[in-house]
């Protein structure tokens, strides 16, 4: 409702003071009803950029994504039941079997984390954002390898005016975690050491649903730093 209203109040208070009461509130139905739409396809979308092959692993929603880096994040779409486990091929590649039937069962475990089919649209949400903002002001907020040389002034203000609402988007995700992971240590370990290796070609929006921290370096963090808790392992690399 917080978020609805955020987006509504300058088109509604537009349509009250040129149309009066009555087109404003068929102005912010007409939002709601948009934002519920656009909700029921996030997880698609989200599917439909990552191209990923289905597996079946502990008869859970398995995703390989063709990415050489190792994670392996969750989504949850509005009115699904299950959650969906993305994992890359890297990930699959640096694992026992063992340990990828212990990833899956944590990562199923945070799929119950409430509010995460309402963070799974706002990741939708920031993928399209992102990919708005110039080039090279993503390698500096993302600290990508840098390929451009200059950033124009024009640039400069698009990339001021995207990253201010991906930033006020951003301020809607639940941080709060109550529980730890049933992951073992040395799994989030080897995860965690080879991300540091192999920056993913992944969209940086996925880091609010990762079980490492796939950006560790970053200037800017979007969501969650990942999906433990503050006090785990890999946030303390050593």
């Amino acid at each position: 409702m917080i978020l609805w209203s955020s987006i509504s109040i300058l088109p509604v208070t537009v349509a009250f003071i040129f149309l009066g009461k009555i087109p404003a509130l068929a102005v912010f139905v007409g939002i709601g009803f948009v934002l519920v739409v656009d909700a029921l396809s996030a997880e698609r979308r989200i599917h439909k950029i990552l191209r990923p092959n289905p597996l079946e692993i502990l008869n859970a929603k398995v995703l390989a994504i063709e990415d050489p880096s190792s994670h392996s994040f969750i989504t949850k779409s509005l009115f699904s039941s299950k959650p969906t486990i993305w994992i890359t091929r890297g990930a699959l590649s640096l694992l026992t079997p063992e340990e990828i039937m212990l990833l899956v069962r944590g990562m199923l475990q945070a799929g119950t984390e409430g509010g995460l089919r309402f963070e799974t649209v706002l990741t939708s949400w920031l993928i399209r954002l992102i990919s708005r903002v110039p080039s090279g002001f993503r390698e500096v907020l993302f600290f990508r390898e840098k390929r451009t040389k200059t950033i124009l002034i024009r640039e400069t203000a698009r990339g001021v005016f995207w990253t201010s609402i991906i930033l006020l988007l951003e301020s809607f995700y639940f941080r709060a975690r109550n529980r730890r992971l049933q992951i073992p240590e040395e799994v989030l370990r080897k995860l965690e050491a080879e991300s540091r290796r192999c920056v993913p070609r992944l969209p940086v929006a996925l880091s609010s649903q990762s079980a490492v921290a796939p950006w560790p370096d970053a200037f800017l963090t979007l969501g969650r730093p990942c999906l433990l808790p503050a006090t785990a392992v890999n946030l303390r690399y050593e």
